[in-house]
């Protein structure tokens, strides 16, 4: 059977300069080799990669990264896959190099970062499915990333306690120590008609397993609002659905989605940001949101809609003090040309 490779390098140079740092400079250069091949019910891929750089003299090892991939028709409509894969990031120049202060939060530069390495892998099951005059597709897959040296925004005395700030408190990026991330992701997809009706759902779920493999309790929860071995700002359990159906030339949808309680932050944001602690308070088992819409199409290349975000209002954050937008109504007209 005949296999295609890829081939390629690439190289790029930075040159910076703002009011958060002095003049810096970054390279980076890589090179890659793919194949990628179909052996009846089965496809492969198989692929390489090379990649160093530096930041203003610093220099990053090499690296060489591996990823390979299978796809399977173990049955009819059925598909079985794996795949593996490894990663790395070099800190960036703004967590090397920026020193800023947001309001009471002060920012601390860290030029002794190491890079992050990684990889991640999946195992997953894909299946067709056709029932009357109902198509659709339902996915299972198990999936898990590993890091070495994981790169984090974290709270600590990173200053100069009798010269800067707050008594040298605040944020820097630091290397925290090894993390694994393991989870699952289910998902159904459906098109169909109920009588007249033309009806398509979607939903979705995902659970995740965050934690560090080196955890100390005695010093990796110094600062933060959980003594459990989970990573801050994670969302543990998450869910989607959505449904729209479609009756000559209306249209009606809703949608729901669902955000599990973010169990570990940084402490300071619930004693230096005020509402904080009283949402969190609030919102013990997490917050679900909804949506609607409603619509008409005017004719082959015009629709109206109305949409209704955030139907009941629902208090939401996806980070301490980043509050999402409240109920919306907007109504538009859609036109293609």
């Amino acid at each position: 059977m005949p296999i295609d490779f890829t081939i390629g390098a690439s190289a790029s140079t930075t040159r910076v300069a703002g009011e958060l740092f002095d003049k810096q400079r970054g390279s980076n250069m890589a090179g890659y080799l793919q194949g990628d091949g179909s052996f009846g019910k089965l496809k492969l891929s198989l692929g390489a990669r090379v990649e160093g750089g530096s930041i203003s003299g610093k220099q990053f090892d090499p690296q060489l990264l591996f990823r390979t991939g299978m796809n399977y028709e173990a049955w009819k409509g059925g598909y079985v896959r794996a795949s593996y894969g490894q990663g790395f990031r070099f800190p960036s120049i703004a967590e090397q190099y920026v020193r800023t202060r947001v309001g009471d939060i002060v920012i601390y530069p860290n030029d002794s970062l190491f890079p992050e390495r990684g990889w991640s892998g999946e195992v997953g099951v894909r299946q067709l499915l056709s029932i009357s005059s109902w198509k659709g597709m339902a996915d299972f897959s198990l999936f898990q990333m590993e890091y070495q040296d994981m790169m984090e925004f974290s709270f600590g005395l990173w200053g100069n306690p009798f010269v800067d700030p707050f008594g040298g408190l605040g944020f820097r990026s630091v290397n925290i120590g090894n993390a694994r991330i393991t989870g699952l992701e289910m998902t159904l997809t459906g098109q169909g008609k109920i009588g007249q009706v033309e009806q398509s759902i979607l939903g979705g779920y995902t659970w995740i397993d965050p934690v560090q493999t080196d955890f100390d309790l005695a010093t990796d929860t110094i600062y933060n609002t959980s003594k459990e071995n989970v990573l801050k700002y994670r969302f543990r359990n998450m869910f989607k659905f959505d449904s729209e159906s479609r009756y000559r030339k209306w249209i009606g949808g809703f949608s729901l989605r669902y955000y599990s309680r973010i169990e570990n932050i940084d402490k300071i944001f619930e004693l230096a940001i005020a509402g904080v602690k009283s949402y969190r308070e609030r919102q013990p088992e997490g917050s679900w949101l909804a949506d609607v819409r409603a619509g008409y199409v005017l004719n082959d290349g015009a629709t109206i809609m109305l949409n209704v975000r955030n139907v009941f209002n629902t208090e939401f954050m996806t980070r301490p003090a980043d509050l999402q937008a409240p109920r919306s109504v907007l109504l538009s007209v859609i036109v293609r040309l």
